[in-house]
């Protein structure tokens, strides 16, 4: 016999602890914590229905937990992508610090080899920091442990090729996936600088490029700032013009992306999207064909903005990315940079805490500043509730 979802062993265990949270939630019970009271025994004597420990939002659609726990080992990706002022270096340090500081990660490469091969999969792929917390769930009666592996940005100097690939094997091994950065107006997670305007000064109108001299490599932001043109139509023809005339030159940086769209598809008539469609231009989609091992896969997409992957993704003929085999969570409205740690980490704590997607919404939500409604998800509809019925 089940009681609250769970095989009984005779251990208050962690999972345990769970159920009776989401139990009490379920029922109104206060105070929604571990302690099974009275009120808490009439309830589990009064309803012929129970909740499987799922944490808040249980009755509604929610990740398939069963299927990615089901061997014993729950494989997650980090990654957090490039940007171009260099705050998401200090995003990368804030999740090492969150892992091991806060939530008992150990940075144990060959412990992870351990697990993997004691689970009877694959050694893991190459690429990013392996980390290992154990007994993080329980699956029929046994611990599930998990596998993390960090993907960093492109460092001084990097290309992002080593990124992009680590990205693209964790997309296909891991059960859980989530990318922290830049959408790239749409086309895809990106590990690298995505392009470089390379002014030479010497072929600039002299009232324009006063004692500068030689050649400066710039970022868009720079280029407007030194130029006097903004983030518009404007900016475009200003940009064509001294492409044209010689006085700049348009160098892409492809190696660290991973496309999903073909061209920008948000912020039309801007020069950013006019500057990622020249990067872009003829990149490969990368991302679709990298999934290939046949399994349940939650992805979460922070960027600006990600919900525009979707079409592409469902859309791709790839089987393994249909809404029975992948449930993604996205937003609409852009993140801060400088939350994106705190976002990877509130998904990471609802996973492990075997939320619901609206629960797993709420949490990134919660992770930023702002009040306003910024994310989605996709494909959980047909997963089913999280209610189970007594034998």
């Amino acid at each position: 016999m089940r009681r609250l979802g769970l095989i009984v062993d005779g251990d208050f265990g962690g999972a345990t602890a769970r159920a009776v949270i989401a139990f009490k939630r379920f029922h109104n019970i206060r105070p929604a914590n571990a302690v099974v009271d009275a009120a808490t025994w009439t309830a589990l004597d009064q309803t012929p229905t129970i909740v499987a420990p799922r944490g808040r939002h249980a009755l509604g659609p929610r990740p398939e937990y069963d299927r990615i726990t089901e061997d014993g080992l729950l494989q997650i990706t980090l990654a957090v992508g490039f940007d171009e002022h260099g705050l998401t270096s200090a995003e990368h340090h804030e999740l090492e610090r969150g892992l091991t500081e806060v939530r008992g990660f150990t940075l144990d490469p060959d412990r992870a080899a351990e697990l993997h091969e004691e689970a009877g999969r694959p050694p893991p792929a190459e690429g990013g920091e392996l980390f290992v917390k154990e007994n993080v769930a329980t699956s029929l009666g046994s611990p599930v442990h998990c596998v993390l592996r960090l993907i960093g940005p492109a460092a001084p100097g990097d290309d992002g090729t080593a990124s992009a690939t680590a990205a693209a094997l964790a997309l296909d091994e891991s059960e859980v996936f989530e990318y922290g950065g830049h959408a790239r107006y749409g086309t895809g997670p990106d590990f690298d600088r995505n392009y470089t305007i390379r002014v030479h000064w010497d072929q600039v109108p002299e009232h324009q490029r006063g004692s500068h001299t030689g050649d400066q490599d710039m970022t868009s932001d720079e280029f407007m700032h030194a130029f006097n043109v903004g983030d518009n139509r404007r900016g475009i023809q200003t940009f064509e013009r001294m492409r044209e005339a010689g006085q700049i030159t348009f160098i892409a940086h492809p190696e660290g992306n991973l496309g999903i769209n073909p061209g920008p598809v948000t912020h039309a008539g801007t020069l950013g999207n006019h500057l990622i469609g020249l990067a872009t231009a003829g990149q490969p989609l990368s991302l679709s064909p990298a999934v290939s091992e046949d399994h349940y896969r939650l992805w979460l997409f922070n960027g600006c903005v990600t919900r525009e992957y979707m079409n592409a993704l469902r859309t791709s003929g790839n089987t393994q990315m249909s809404t029975r085999q992948l449930d993604v969570t996205t937003n609409v409205v852009p993140p801060y940079v400088i939350t994106l740690a705190e976002g990877l980490l509130a998904y990471l704590d609802g996973v492990l805490a075997q939320e619901g997607a609206r629960a797993l919404v709420d949490r990134m939500e919660n992770a930023h500043p702002l009040s306003d409604d910024r994310y989605g998800s996709d494909g959980f509809q047909d997963n089913g509730p999280g209610l189970r019925q007594t034998p």
